[in-house]
């Protein structure tokens, strides 16, 4: 595997909302999972912040961003623009 360029815009797919999570992120749940279509045609499942239920639409843009949570570990989030 190796690390690639992407566009950090996109739209969103599909979404779901976890209510009954892992327990590793139970202090996190009630959580949005979402599924974005980047620019370029990258397909990508992330957590989904800064928006409530009632304002998600299908379509809607969003910009996803990496997090490093420890040396080994990176993840990415949505968030609508």
């Amino acid at each position: 595997m190796e690390w690639f360029e992407a566009q950090p815009q996109g739209k969103l797919l599909s979404y779901t909302m976890v209510t009954f999570a892992p327990e590793s992120m139970s202090k996190y749940s009630p959580y949005i999972v979402a599924v974005a279509e980047l620019e370029g045609g990258l397909r990508l499942l992330a957590q989904l912040t800064g928006v409530s239920p009632s304002n998600l639409k299908v379509g809607m843009p969003i910009q996803v961003s990496s997090h490093q949570i420890s040396e080994e570990r990176v993840v990415f989030k949505f968030k609508p623009i």
